[in-house]
């Protein structure tokens, strides 16, 4: 239970907070290079963003303590979730998102359907602040005794096995929380990536019966 909801904050709100921190940063900067002051629309329009950032933190972290109990994630259907968490992307980013939903996902367990959200979370924001990436593909498969989950973004790549050195080393989830979230779960996890790009998210979730 801990280790979930260590990756809960990690993969949510801790998430929110560090594109707050850069909203917060990029609005300095645009001040500072302002010779006169900002234009109001500006400003205003950077206050909205913020103001929506903090209310995303907000529910993130509400989120998180009624997790605890019943997820909140877990009482919505699989498929509306993921496409508001595709539009609330769009809306803060310009990177282009393409989302595939194949099959019926009613035999996905709370903690599956948990899983697949906050790895979808992760990736995008991954794409969002580390690979430079121009679009994202995530398609999402139910089949009779497996749920499958692929998420591809044209970002630079990395070199994987030097990544999770790192990640380990600094106390990361990120992709370790990923694959550690689905190990849990008895399933298989697998990203291949290179300098150049592309990376390639695979999920393969067994069927509880």
């Amino acid at each position: 239970l801990l280790t979930r909801v260590g990756f809960d904050l990690h993969d949510g709100p801790i998430q929110d907070v560090a594109a707050l921190a850069g909203d917060i940063h990029m609005l300095r900067r645009r001040i500072e290079e302002h010779f006169e002051p900002v234009p109001d629309e500006i400003l205003f329009g950077f206050l909205e963003d913020l103001q929506a950032r903090i209310g995303a933190i907000d529910r993130g972290l509400r989120d998180v303590v009624h997790s605890l109990a019943s997820p909140a994630v877990a009482r919505s259907p699989l498929d509306e979730v993921l496409m508001r968490e595709v539009e609330s992307f769009r809306m803060q980013s310009d990177i282009t998102v393409d989302l595939s939903l194949k099959g019926r996902f009613d035999s996905l367990t709370d903690s599956q359907r948990i899983a697949l959200v906050r790895i979808v979370q992760e990736s995008l924001s991954n794409a969002r602040d580390h690979s430079g990436a121009r679009s994202v593909a995530i398609s999402i498969e139910a089949k009779e005794h497996k749920t499958l989950l692929e998420i591809i973004d044209d970002g630079r790549g990395f070199d994987v096995a030097s990544t999770l050195v790192r990640a380990a080393r600094r106390g990361r989830f990120g992709l370790l929380g990923m694959s550690e979230r689905v190990r849990l779960l008895g399933g298989r996890f697998d990203v291949q990536s290179s300098p150049g790009g592309p990376t390639v998210i695979s999920v393969l979730l067994p069927v509880w019966k």
